[in-house]
């Protein structure tokens, strides 16, 4: 197996099965706009993220397995930033059309107190925990590099968006579950196969199977997560 054949595999068949729902191809209501600001995001954000993961060791990509590299990341690596956002948001489309959407309760107002509070605190925690845990032990190097810059995003879109989030809690949870169980299957898989691999040293320990690190698992639904909301929230400012 290739990079490029687990996309084949376990990425391309989810897609078109995606696709072939009609709800899925619903674009309305500022979705399309939604889509598009949010793999902007995805990129810009991941990109970096990823990078130094690799430069650190965290985990690798083994010689023969991809086409090249730009950075330290294969291009293969690259395009699953875009097909898992575009999975998870054709599968929130589909559970729109079937009916599961919510109205939201408000748009939010970035201004108000109850916003800036809680949204100040949370950054105020991310800066205090940043400077205690700087010389954490390294089998914590993975789990921290995941949960320590993803999420402050997760409850701070929470607390700026909840009246949205909540009404369409399903939008959010379901796809999360869902893809995220699936790519940990086909991670799984692809471990097994030798598409990358990960450093023992910077891992907590346990592994799913004895080789899938639990923290391989928390980042793809923990994207997922980040997707779905993302993107429920973007599409009901868009429209």
């Amino acid at each position: 197996m290739t990079y490029f054949r687990f996309h084949l595999y376990f990425n391309a068949p989810v897609l078109v099965a995606l696709l072939l729902c009609p709800a899925a191809r619903a674009w309305d209501g500022g979705r399309l706009t939604a889509a598009a600001i949010l793999l902007v995001i995805v990129y810009a954000f991941t990109t970096p993220w990823d990078n130094v993961a690799v430069a650190r060791g965290m985990w690798g990509f083994p010689p023969g397995k991809y086409w090249r590299r730009l950075g330290y990341l294969p291009v293969e690596e690259y395009l699953f930033f875009g097909l898992q956002s575009v999975e998870v948001m054709l599968l929130v489309n589909v559970l729109a059309g079937l009916g599961w959407a919510g109205a939201a309760w408000a748009v939010p107002s970035l201004k108000s107190p109850a916003v800036l509070g809680p949204l100040a605190a949370v950054v105020a925690v991310w800066f205090a925990v940043g400077g205690i845990w700087r010389r954490r032990p390294a089998r914590f190097n993975y789990a921290w590099h995941l949960f320590f810059w993803f999420s402050p995003i997760i409850l701070a879109q929470w607390i700026v968006g909840w009246k949205i989030l909540l009404p369409n809690c399903l939008l959010v949870v379901v796809p999360t579950l869902l893809i995220g169980a699936w790519l940990s299957a086909a991670d799984f898989l692809a471990v097994r196969a030798g598409l990358w691999f990960f450093d023992d040293r910077q891992v907590t320990g346990f592994k799913f199977g004895g080789r899938l690190p639990w923290e391989e698992v928390a980042f793809f639904h923990l994207t997922s997560l980040l997707v779905a909301q993302s993107y429920v929230l973007l599409a009901e400012l868009a429209r």
